[in-house]
């Protein structure tokens, strides 16, 4: 049952994302002319990573509240997968702080004319002007997002950043991030839905500094799993954490077989981190219970997703937490 849920949602997903890959990639192209700006490879390539990420995102939300993506969303969502990977760059790459961006968005000519912060100024100030039903909540986590992600928190390679600051980039960075996005659907938040989101946010941010310890050692970044000696105590934690997103979306008044139905898409992803820090705590256990991932190699940081036995593993964890939601189902029934 949990096998071939996960093979259809995954083909189905594949050929969907990749019909509106065809089109929006047109739109991309345009959008680049219009602002004189060249749409590198790499650009490109960035720009298709997002919008796989929040193809999927989109479609979760969608399914949660039954109520197909109208025209209007989906422009907002399309500008939005162009707008991630540039702002991205702008904290990642140039280092310009959240003031800095924050005031340069307000103003109609900067000193900044690096391409990123062109391309996410125009779109951030086209997404903001749309008619939008949630544009409190828009603007309160967009401000958010743009202090974490400018601020440096996880750039400061000379600071040792605590555990509990790591911590809070992790839940912030991400919880406000996916809010902001869910706040682009037209469609008014039920009561705890914004608590919800935000701890969903959270784990998928969780979720991709598990994936990128490699890159993110190489490059300097100070997440929880770079830099820690022990893994043990972050896995708990990023347990902790779905469990109680679980806990969250069944709290919501919404149909219980709707929440669950979503909630087991949302493990599609998180069982794929769950095979990845099985892996880096199958490197500390054979490296005598010390992690230290500066000194480990890329094969031992790498999860490679598209091998046929890590994706076993995947849908054997899919299956595990099925269970756990089915658990915290029937517990909101009683």
């Amino acid at each position: 049952m949990v096998f071939r849920r996960f093979i259809f949602l995954s083909v189905k997903f594949v050929l969907l994302h990749t019909v509106h890959w065809i089109f929006f990639k047109k739109n991309v192209k345009k959008l680049y002319r219009k602002l004189q700006i060249d749409l590198t490879e790499k650009r490109l390539n960035r720009i298709y990573y997002y919008s796989i990420m929040l193809y999927i995102l989109f479609d979760w939300m969608v399914l949660l509240r039954k109520k197909r993506i109208n025209k209007a969303e989906k422009y907002k969502r399309n500008l939005l997968m162009i707008f991630t990977p540039s702002f991205d760059d702008l904290g990642d790459e140039y280092n310009i702080n959240a003031d800095q961006v924050m005031k340069a968005f307000k103003e109609e000519k900067t000193e900044y004319d690096v391409p990123e912060f062109i391309v996410a100024k125009y779109i951030y100030k086209t997404f903001l002007s749309l008619n939008n039903l949630n544009a409190e909540l828009i603007n309160q986590h967009g401000d958010e997002v743009v202090k974490w992600e400018c601020s440096g928190k996880t750039m400061e390679i000379n600071k040792d950043s605590s555990y509990d600051e790591l911590k809070d980039v992790i839940i912030g960075k991400g919880g406000d991030s996916i809010v902001f996005y869910r706040a682009g659907l037209d469609s008014e938040f039920k009561k705890g839905e914004e608590k919800a989101y935000f701890k969903l946010g959270s784990l998928l941010q969780f979720t991709n500094d598990i994936f990128d310890v490699y890159k993110d050692v190489k490059n300097g970044h100070q997440t929880l799993l770079t830099t820690t000696n022990d893994l043990i105590p972050v896995y708990d934690l990023y347990v902790e954490l779905i469990n109680d997103m679980i806990k969250s979306f069944f709290h919501l008044d919404l149909p219980i077989k709707r929440i669950t139905k979503f909630l087991n898409r949302v493990m599609i992803i998180l069982s794929r981190g769950l095979v990845c820090f099985n892996q880096l705590l199958e490197v500390q256990n054979r490296e005598n219970g010390k992690f230290a991932p500066a000194k480990l190699s890329r094969q031992d940081l790498v999860c490679d997703m598209e091998k046929w036995s890590n994706i076993k593993k995947s849908i054997k964890y899919c299956a595990e937490y099925q269970s756990v939601i089915f658990q915290h189902r029937d517990l909101i029934k009683k």
